[in-house]
Order: C-alpha cells, then structure tokens, then sequence
C-alpha cells in the first residue's frame, strides 16, 4: 500500500459499513475523533467506540495492526485484513470522504505468470 502526500485524511460527514459489518467508520460535521466499531462475526459482539484520527496513516494503522492496547489501555489495532483495509479506503475515497483518488495496481503479466520457460524439450549431454 502506498499513500502519497502529507495531508491524506478524512473529511466528515463519513459513515462506512464494511460488507461482513466487521468494522464501522463514522463522523459528523465538528466530531473531533472519527469513531470506529469493531464487530467480530463470530461472536456477535461489538467494541465500545473506539475514536480514531482523522489522519490517513495512523488510521490505516489502526485498522490493520494485530488487535491489542498498549500501556495507557489506548487501542493500538484492530486486526483487520489487508483486503478488509483496502475495501474500507476504497470506499471512502469513492465516497469523497478522503480527499485522495484510490489506483488499484493492475499486476503484469510477468507478475501473473511467472518468467518464461523455454520453449521444447530439456536437452541432455549424457
């Protein structure tokens, strides 16, 4: 993932809900923190909400770091997948809620297929 420039963030109001509702992004007009809730399919349970920055980088790191909190009981991640992460930014810069364009690497064909074989049968000199 690469992000280029230094002023990458949201711009409310926002209000993502990812497909599987695994996480939600929301903020309205004057919230300081942009708001996340983590659910976990599995178990039926929700986080309280869990304020995050406005700031791309940080929030991107949020998201995807493992899930824990560090000494200061701050949430440190979420443990998003990187696909999960992708889906949420895709949608948001859809959304104008980031003020990015969101470029999508198309692999090459190199990087689909792999280098070339050569051509034929392997020759031997036994």
């Amino acid at each position: 993932m690469a992000l280029f420039g230094n002023t990458l963030r949201l711009a409310p109001p926002i209000f993502y809900v990812s497909p599987d509702q695994s996480i939600t992004i929301s903020a309205r007009d004057g919230d300081d923190n942009v708001t996340l809730l983590r659910r976990v399919p599995t178990r039926s349970a929700t986080s309280p909400p869990i304020p995050a920055p406005y700031h791309l980088e940080p929030l991107i790191r949020l998201l995807g770091n493992d899930p824990g909190k560090n000494r200061h009981d701050v949430i440190t991640g979420l443990g998003l997948s990187y696909a999960a992460v992708v889906r949420a930014l895709y949608h948001l810069c859809q959304d104008q809620s980031i003020n990015a364009s969101f470029k999508l690497e198309q692999p090459n064909a190199a990087e689909m297929f792999g280098p070339p074989r050569p051509v034929g049968r392997r020759e031997s000199e036994l």
